[in-house]
């Protein structure tokens, strides 16, 4: 019998509810917002890809790609 009279003497479970997911929203929100950190500069990253040498020396690199013509002059 004092189970019903509780249950009577409570917020319906609707409101409830609705009271919970507000206040849920609102601590999350807060967090990611206080929790928000600036993203590090690419130098201070130890894990970063350090810069590569060329795979071929310059000249080599400009070296045209097919062989000169038949009758074409070397100079």
């Amino acid at each position: 019998m004092n189970q019903i009279l509780l249950l009577a003497d409570s917020p319906p479970l609707p409101l409830v509810l609705l009271a919970a997911g507000v206040a849920f929203g609102l601590l999350f929100a807060i967090g990611k917002v206080l929790g928000a950190k600036p993203a590090p500069p690419p130098e201070s990253d130890e894990r970063a890809p350090r810069e590569r040498p060329p795979l071929a020396p310059p000249e080599r690199a400009q070296a045209p790609l097919a062989p000169p013509a038949p009758g074409a002059s070397a100079s």
